[in-house]
């Protein structure tokens, strides 16, 4: 994705670190998109990711993200801010600005669907070259195509 982006080979960017492909993510209504995020966490469980090597990035703060909303008493985030002490056996939710310059094996992109034009490209390659090993988008899926 970010060799897209930038129009730089895959193997300048990765070294021999490359991850895997971006994975898009698509829901319909806010119970589906509580879905997808359920099942993920426990696809990552499953696959011995362990919830502090994952983290939820959004362009907005977490009152205002689709996290926050449904979602928010079944997956306890630790959320990114000043004097932050994380809680054990909890993902961070953090937004695109508060992150930058940090990094985490997997992130988990909400709410890429609320981005304006004005800005798109230049969030998008922050948010999404945060991630280490695997990138997924989460997005409704009248916007799904933006991404792919």
């Amino acid at each position: 994705f970010t060799a897209r982006v930038t129009n730089t080979e895959n193997s300048i960017l990765a070294g021999d670190n490359r991850g895997e492909a971006v994975s898009v993510l698509t829901f319909e209504s806010d119970s589906e998109f509580r879905n997808v995020i359920l099942d993920l966490m426990k696809k990552l469980k499953n696959e011995n990711i362990t919830c502090e090597e994952i983290v939820f990035l959004s362009p907005r703060s977490y009152e205002k993200s689709r996290m926050s909303s449904g979602i928010g008493e079944k997956i306890k985030v630790n959320i990114l801010k000043d004097g932050f002490t994380p809680e054990k056996d909890r993902p961070v939710f953090a937004t695109i600005q508060g992150f930058k310059g940090l990094d985490a094996k997997i992130v988990i992109f909400v709410d890429a669907d609320k981005i304006y034009e004005k800005g798109f490209s230049e969030l998008m390659y922050t948010g999404c070259s945060r991630a280490r090993s695997m990138l997924y988008i989460v997005t409704s899926k009248e916007s799904a195509e933006r991404f792919l």
